[in-house]
C-alpha cells in the first residue's frame, strides 16, 4: 500500500521572512543607502541585498535576515510566552 502524502501547507515562516525583508528594504530606502554601502555594514555581497529587496527569499533563513537587521542597527526581540491553546502561534511585529 502506497503512503499517501498530504499536500504541504505554505510555511508560516515565509510571511515573516517577507516582513523582515521589507523592513531591510525600508531601512535602506529611509537612510538613502546604496546596496553597496549596506552590504559593507551587513557583511554580505550587494547581490544578496538585491535578492532581498526584490523579494527573492528562498535562499535566506529568518536567522540570516534577523542578523542583517541587527547589523543595520535594529533591535530584534524574540518573545516566548505560554499560549492559550494547545498549539502556539508565531507572529512578527515591526515598530
Amino acid at each position: 500500500m502506497a503512503t499517501r502524502l498530504r499536500p504541504a501547507k505554505p510555511a508560516a515562516i515565509d510571511l515573516r521572512k517577507e516582513l523582515l525583508a521589507r523592513q531591510i528594504a525600508r531601512i535602506l530606502r529611509d537612510r538613502r543607502m546604496t546596496q553597496t554601502e549596506a552590504s559593507y555594514l551587513i557583511r554580505e555581497q550587494p547581490s544578496q541585498l538585491s535578492l532581498i529587496t526584490n523579494g527573492h527569499l528562498a535562499g535566506f533563513s529568518v536567522d540570516r535576515l534577523v542578523k542583517y537587521l541587527a547589523r543595520l542597527g535594529c533591535d530584534v526581540e524574540v518573545r516566548i510566552a505560554r499560549g492559550k491553546r494547545s498549539v502556539g502561534k508565531v507572529s512578527v511585529t515591526v515598530r
